[in-house]
């Protein structure tokens, strides 16, 4: 099981409980991560999670699932991505290590596309069906692992470009493009909106724009920001392109605004999705969004998209969609404070109004269901198994809790508790971005979460301001302020679950990955004794590092408000480091050897400083992982080590 150096008395509780989760399921479909349905709506391709005991990382399969009866049939042996109907219905496209290939739905047979110089990473039918765009990455040449790596000015930084794949002559050509493509869709059969930034480094992704390449050469900039860019999404007769404007943490990671951009005029149009920070987008006919409003999920349709905005008429191919100037409104078709999709909310549009997503809660193990707004959601495909529940069954009661800020702003929130009236010890779990959120999905996407509570814990999972699901103007309130305002709206979580009677004073511990493991080091040394015990993984603890170091130096400037070279500046001030002589919490610390976010000496250097002040410290840090821990053996290790270090430092008796 690879946990020989894990304390020895929690190393079977975590394997039991991942059992639990998982065991069931290895060898076969597992959680699904991805849905594209066809366009009769009859079956869906979806890319389901395989596990195979814990030797290694679960695999991504291409199943194909009938959406009338359940019935399951696998068409892929792992390594899919970014599965994708033909727009007739009769192939399936995806990535496949690396490479595309298209499937016949009926005989699993598949045909390979011509090689392309890199990996596909996604890819999208043209409007027509017989063409293909496909994503491809060409990384940096590293010249082998005896030959040294070399980076700055002047050095190979690879690409990120467009090919088109013409299935009927088993072709593929390359499009001029200048710059790094990161995103793109098609919009209408001659024109590519994508977004596009002048290196392919992701420091340079944050400040890309939308970008209208046409297909026989040629490239204009649609639109520029100065938030981030994001989702693509051109109208089939290209008459429009939708696409997200937000603040972004990281590259993938998109909650925001609804904009339409005309292609013909320039003219950009706000639209009006109801307080909903958009995740996803679908345009079959009709525009379809996803995204979170907190504590709700919600899918909607956009007016003016379709005929008469209506999903339940398809349009048909001839249709002209001309976004007009101003505000428009989405039309809400389903909301509910379960939730839809795994990471971030996605929806696959079926005909009818109708549309399939994965579907799940705090207490509901992910199930692959149809949705009609005229009815409950029919449960297609359910995951749910007897370890499932018994997990569930001991993960206690989960609720929605707000409280007011120092500054009086509604502060939003999931606390989860084990039986009985309490107090209980408490864990306040930060999540990572800033600039994302927990909603009420199976485990509240964390296992750690249920297997806490299931030893008497509980945790009061926070979203402060930086989060997503309260609009444009929360998250705004942490960039350039981070640690700031941000910090005080955590410690007022917490004194209100005092206040309430689920906790006590003395009795209080924090963890959290990557911003939420910022936090936890930043509160522990600017709040010395509020905190019994702290568990950090991925954690900014140096500011300066994680500027010159990191692959990101964008992100601090803009989250902290200043340069590094600012005497005296929050690169020193909101570093943890900077704090660490006061630290007198034990603290735990995880960090993956290969992470170029956040590396990895900043785990190490706070380690050395809290050793150096005699502060119970342990730092743990994974071979070959990365920002986030995705090795089985790993987790478990890290799961074993973290119910460890609170029963050790906050126990519950």
């Amino acid at each position: 099981m690879g946990l020989d150096s894990t304390p020895s008395r929690y190393r079977r509780i975590v394997e039991e409980h991942f059992t639990a989760l998982y065991g069931s399921a290895f060898g076969r479909l597992g959680q699904v991560l991805a849905v594209d349905a066809a366009p009769d709506g009859r079956r869906a391709a979806v890319l389901g999670e395989i596990r195979s005991a814990w030797r290694d990382r679960p695999d991504a399969v291409l199943h194909l699932v009938d959406l009338d009866t359940g019935a399951t049939t696998r068409l892929g042996d792992g390594g899919d991505v970014c599965p994708q109907w033909s727009p007739d219905g009769t192939r399936i496209a995806v990535a496949t290590g690396g490479a595309a290939r298209l499937v016949d739905p009926d005989t699993g047979a598949g045909t390979p596309a011509p090689p392309v110089p890199g990996v596909v990473e996604y890819l999208q039918w043209a409007p027509d069906g017989r063409q293909l765009l496909l994503g491809v990455h060409r990384p940096a040449a590293t010249g082998g692992d005896a030959a040294p790596v070399v980076t700055g000015t002047g050095a190979d930084e690879g690409a990120r470009g467009l090919w088109i794949w013409d299935t009927a002559t088993a072709s593929v050509r390359q499009l001029t493009v200048t710059g790094a493509v990161w995103e793109a869709s098609w919009c209408g059969a001659d024109r590519i909106a994508a977004i596009v930034s002048d290196r392919p480094t992701e420091n340079s992704w944050y400040t890309a724009t939308l970008t209208l390449i046409e297909v026989a050469g040629g490239q204009r900039i649609g639109y520029r920001s100065d938030r981030q860019l994001a989702l693509p999404t051109g109208a089939p007769d290209g008459s429009a392109v939708a696409f997200v404007e937000c603040w972004c943490s990281d590259r993938g990671v998109v909650a925001g605004a609804l904009k339409l951009l005309d292609p013909a005029t320039g003219t950009v149009s706000d639209v009006d999705t109801r307080g909903v920070d958009v995740t996803d987008l679908r345009w079959p006919n009709s525009l379809w969004y996803a995204g979170i409003r907190e504590p709700e999920t919600a899918v909607g349709v956009v007016s003016g998209t379709g005929v008469d905005g209506d999903p339940a008429r398809p349009a048909p191919a001839s249709t002209e969609v001309a976004p007009a100037a101003g505000s428009r409104a989405g039309e809400e078709i389903w909301s509910g404070t379960d939730t839809i999709g795994q990471f971030y909310p996605a929806v696959a549009p079926l005909p009818g109004g109708r549309f399939v997503a994965v579907h799940s809660s705090y207490a509901r193990p992910p199930e692959l269901a149809v949705f009609d707004r005229a009815a409950e959601p029919r449960t297609v495909l359910a995951a749910g198994h007897d370890g499932e529940h018994r997990v569930r069954d001991r993960a206690g009661t989960l609720s929605y809790v707000d409280w007011s800020a120092p500054d009086g702003l509604r502060i939003g929130g999931f606390l989860a508790r084990p039986a009985g009236t309490g107090p209980h010890p408490l864990v306040l779990h930060v999540h990572g971005g800033p600039v994302l959120a927990f909603r009420n999905r199976w485990q509240l996407g964390h296992p750690l979460i249920g297997l806490l509570v299931a030893h008497g814990y509980a945790v009061l999972s926070a979203n402060p301001r930086g989060s997503t699901g309260r609009g444009r103007e929360y998250v705004d309130r942490v960039v350039g302020d981070m640690g700031g305002a941000d910090a005080g709206d955590l410690l007022a979580g917490v004194d209100a679950m005092i206040e309430r009677g689920v906790t006590e004073p003395g009795r209080i511990g924090v963890t959290g990955h990557s911003y939420g493991g910022f936090m936890s080091c930043w509160l522990v040394g600017a709040h010395p004794g509020r905190f019994a015990a702290a568990v950090a993984a991925s954690s900014v603890t140096d500011w300066y590092v994680q500027h010159f170091a990191s692959e990101i130096g964008w992100f601090d400037v803009a989250f902290l408000g200043a340069t590094p070279d600012t005497p005296g500046g929050p690169h020193f001030t909101r570093s943890p480091l900077s704090l660490a002589h006061r630290v007198r919490t034990p603290t735990l610390l995880f960090a993956g050897a290969d992470d170029t976010g956040v590396p990895p000496v900043q785990s190490t250097e706070f380690a050395t400083a809290l050793a150096e002040s005699g502060t119970p410290v342990e730092h743990v840090r994974y071979p070959n992982e990365g920002h986030v821990t995705r090795g089985q053996r790993a987790i478990l290790d890290q799961h074993a080590r973290t119910l460890d270090w609170f029963a050790r430092h906050l126990p519950t008796g």
